[in-house]
């Protein structure tokens, strides 16, 4: 039963709930079939029962339907947006210990980045005037874009690139 209650909390199935039931809601609203010209014949569904009137009208029904869909999708959609807040909350609610410690071990290294206190990671310049030459950036990259000039003792430590080629 437990089971069944959280099925019923999902988006989708509050979608297709909700257009269901106003589907339903609809057509009995609407009442009986009726020819294209209204007349309302005791005999439709029957062949040629609205041949003299036109056939029988469905537009009604098919406006009930797209009507229908549309509220479920929207009651959908407005029921994900709360679940969707409440997931990033509690994501961000385990990362911050995580945040804290990276913070606190970066700001010991002395390789804290200068925006945010984040860790700095050795990258390779691929455009720009430094090209090809490596510079320190922030690991949150691209919220973060702060960088800083390689020391020379931290330059000398990074190894020459071998060739890819091995004959």
């Amino acid at each position: 039963m437990k089971r069944f209650l959280e099925t019923l909390k999902r988006p989708m199935t509050i979608g297709v709930t909700v257009g269901t039931a106003l589907f339903i809601f609809f057509v009995v609203l609407q009442g009986p079939a009726r020819c294209r010209d209204g007349w309302a014949s005791p005999s439709i569904g029957r062949q040629g029962a609205c041949s003299h009137h036109g056939g029988v009208s469905s537009s009604p029904l098919l406006f009930n339907l797209m009507l229908s869909a549309l509220v479920g999708w929207a009651a959908g959609a407005l029921r994900n947006r709360p679940l969707e807040r409440r997931r990033l909350a509690e994501r961000r609610a385990e990362q911050e210990p995580i945040d804290a410690e990276l913070k606190a071990k970066a700001q010991e290294d002395g390789t804290a980045c200068p925006f945010c206190g984040f860790p700095l990671l050795r990258r390779r310049a691929y455009r720009g005037k430094n090209r090809g030459g490596y510079f320190m950036g922030c690991s949150r990259y691209p919220q973060c874009k702060g960088t800083r000039d390689l020391t020379p003792d931290e330059a000398s430590t990074i190894p020459k690139r071998r060739s890819r080629k091995t004959y």
